[in-house]
């Protein structure tokens, strides 16, 4: 890893974590969010560089950036380090993304200002190291997906996921990646991943060769991870080991295993019946529902959930008496794309549907009550981070 054109002295430094899951449970977040350690370790380490500000940002994934920040306890983490800043990017000014040949036409997204006038020297990404059911994997180029709004996420949070995240790359790259896998995660990621030590850090200066890396260590041929074949096409890094300076390549190699993929089937217990059409986006509506169905299967096993039906995706025929014997409250029409049936069912509409939207309307529509994750948030939290939230965007103070 070359860092000789990195110097740190006297320069701001934001750093990208990924809080992906709001939950004060350290067990339920070890193999999900990038660890307060690694936040608090790499601060310290700029710092000692001469870094003259270090800002710990991130969106909102739920409710506010300040419930994320609060569930998650960095502030405490960081408390009495001079120099490091807490930054909601959801309280901060946003503009229009110059883009240069996109992977997607027309694609247009707001970033923050602060990235691109100036303010900020270096950007250093933190991303927890994981399998994703969205995008396959969850590291350095899906971590930027944090930095803009969620409604600017969800705008080709579908067939053009990996498009998404290769032309959000192309906005402003990080400058320094180290990736947080001395826990990482396996399986129904982001938000129901299985813990795997590999007791590493990786780090590197190109998003694309730090990925590919990452996507060895976990098993993933990098490239089959669409998003990251998009970006080395197009000369952005290289993704064969072969063309990587590696240090440490023992190491790598003596951690190295075959992560467990996510599984996006939705049919997991005899008394689910889904009717899914042919075409239905895996970035979108069928990693969405099966990411929030885990909450409550994965805990609490497929038969908690009782008979249901979930219809899903584009093309897709239910019989006359294809719903026989069921509830309307227990058939889920999931998605923009099965909006013909909308009356035959609890309708979730959106491409894809907002995830907030979609556990609200489970847990109270469907009546299948809230997740364990969704348990542990403090009410606390939720109503002096909103009130707080609500105060900055009228004083903007």
């Amino acid at each position: 890893m070359d860092t000789t054109q990195l110097d740190f002295g006297g320069k701001v430094v934001m750093l990208k974590p990924s809080f992906v899951l709001p939950s004060g449970d350290e067990g339920m977040t070890l193999a999900t969010n990038t660890h307060n350690a690694v936040i608090v370790g790499v601060a310290r380490a700029l710092l000692g560089k001469g870094a003259r500000r270090v800002l710990v940002a991130e969106h909102l994934t739920v409710l506010n950036a300040r419930f994320s920040f609060a569930m998650v306890h960095v502030k405490e983490a960081v408390e009495g380090i001079d120099g490091v800043e807490l930054c909601y990017l959801d309280e901060v000014p946003m503009v229009k993304a110059p883009i240069e040949e996109p992977f997607i036409p027309g694609y247009d997204i707001k970033f923050p200002r602060m990235l691109l006038d100036g303010t900020v020297d270096y950007l250093v990404t933190l991303p927890k190291m994981k399998t994703n059911s969205f995008s396959s994997v969850s590291l350095s180029i899906k971590n930027s997906f944090g930095l803009i709004s969620k409604r600017d996420r969800l705008k080709y949070h579908g067939a053009d996921l990996d498009k998404h995240l290769a032309s959000l790359h192309l906005v402003r790259s990080p400058d320094l990646v180290i990736v947080d896998a001395v826990v990482a995660g396996e399986g129904q990621g982001p938000q129901q991943t299985t813990p795997v030590a590999t007791g590493l850090l990786v780090a590197g200066t190109n998003c694309v060769a730090v990925d590919a890396v990452c996507c060895h260590l976990m098993g993933h041929d990098p490239a089959t991870v669409p998003h990251v074949k998009l970006l080395h096409d197009r000369g952005l890094g290289p993704i064969s080991l072969d063309d990587i300076p590696l240090q440490g390549k023992d190491l790598l190699e003596s951690r190295r295993r075959a992560f467990t993929r996510p599984d996006l089937t939705l049919a997991l217990s005899p008394r689910i019946r889904v009717f899914q059409g042919k075409d239905t986006c895996r970035g979108g509506c069928l990693a969405m529902l099966r990411s929030i169905l885990d909450g409550y299967g994965m805990v609490n096993g497929w038969d908690s959930l009782g008979d249901m039906a979930i219809i899903i995706g584009k093309g897709v025929d239910v019989p006359e008496r294809g719903l026989d014997g069921l509830k309307k409250r227990k058939t889920i029409v999931f998605g923009d794309c099965a909006k013909e049936y909308k009356d035959r069912g609890v309708f979730i509409g959106g491409c894809p549907p907002e995830y907030l939207r979609t556990a609200t309307a489970l847990a109270l529509r469907a009546r299948l009550g809230v997740t364990q994750a969704e348990r542990t948030a403090s009410v606390g939290a939720v109503l002096w981070t909103s009130l707080r939230h609500a105060f900055h965007e009228i004083f903007k103070v």
